[in-house]
């Protein structure tokens, strides 16, 4: 995957002694975590306005623009193909459930390196947005934990 972000217990290893019922919980909670993630993440484009912002653009960036409209490489207006958002998904193997895209520009968007151009005109990048999700990624876990013990 091109962009990923990872949910990860594979290191408690006193996880992997408890019994296969909490086991079943814990895996819920990690792919309910996952799936939370790409939903509140994966899948949700910037506000339409934050693309008018552009950044002062130099001639040389301004003649190719000029010139792919021109010959037909950049289609004006720019036809939006939510290719992002459908590439995201979630696996889980044991205790790690990753989420991620498999878009080939997804980390030119959403990466930790992200294109400066996305970065201003409202993209979050993927480190930055598991931060911010990781809250609610951790309550959905423990909810699931909680069903288990009950």
């Amino acid at each position: 995957m091109e962009v990923t972000t990872r949910v990860d217990l594979s290191g408690a290893q006193g996880l992997l002694q408890m019994p296969s019922t909490f086991m079943t919980h814990a895996q819920a909670g990690l792919q309910s975590a996952a799936t939370y993630f790409v939903n509140a993440y994966g899948k949700v484009y910037p506000a339409q306005w934050s693309h008018r912002h552009t950044p002062e653009w130099t001639d040389r960036q301004r003649r190719y623009v000029m010139w792919a409209i021109r010959t037909g490489e950049i289609i004006v207006p720019y036809p939006r193909t939510q290719e992002l958002a459908a590439s995201w998904s979630t696996t889980l193997n044991g205790l790690t459930a990753i989420a991620g895209s498999t878009a080939g520009h997804a980390r030119l968007v959403q990466g930790v390196r992200q294109a400066t151009y996305h970065a201003i005109t409202g993209w979050k990048n993927v480190a930055a947005a598991g931060l911010d999700e990781s809250p609610r990624m951790y309550d959905l876990f423990k909810e699931h934990i909680g069903q288990w013990v009950g």
